[in-house]
């Protein structure tokens, strides 16, 4: 079990980030975990749904819904 309660499997050995996140835009994980910078144009798209970010304390001005891992605590 993760932190948050979660049972957690990963999933590594991809070549590259695009190769990782478009495995994950195909659907092989339920969740993944990147930088905004490396999906910021996949989440504004809609292709993408943040579920939190983690590493700030302040939500991103073009994501106001999704809340920071300091903010689930």
């Amino acid at each position: 079990m993760g932190t948050m309660g979660i049972k957690t499997k990963y999933i590594t050995g991809y070549r590259s980030r695009k190769d990782a996140i478009l495995t994950a835009m195909r659907g092989d994980g339920d969740a993944t975990v990147f930088s905004y910078g490396a999906i910021r144009k996949h989440v504004l798209n809609k292709r993408f749904k943040a579920m939190f970010l983690i590493g700030t304390d302040k939500r991103i001005a073009k994501m106001p819904d999704v809340l920071t891992a300091v903010e689930l605590d």
